[in-house]
């Protein structure tokens, strides 16, 4: 049975490395440290699901939400 993938993203180090050490046991993670990063790595990689941050410095999560739906 293939692992589902994740991409985590927030801006603050501790919740990223939190959930990855949670999720990657039974998850492919990859994280991203922005938004901005997060969408040049969806141009490359597709996930199953993305968990990310409201509040982050560059865009909000739910800006990044609507920029993947746009795609």
């Amino acid at each position: 049975m293939k692992k589902l993938s994740i991409l985590i993203v927030d801006d603050e180090e501790s919740i990223r490395v939190s959930l990855e050490g949670i999720l990657n046991k039974k998850y492919y993670t990859k994280i991203a440290e922005s938004g901005l990063i997060a969408l040049e790595m969806l141009r490359n990689d597709n996930y199953d699901l993305i968990l990310t941050d409201i509040m982050m410095d560059d865009m909000t999560g739910i800006e990044l939400l609507k920029k993947i739906k746009e795609k």
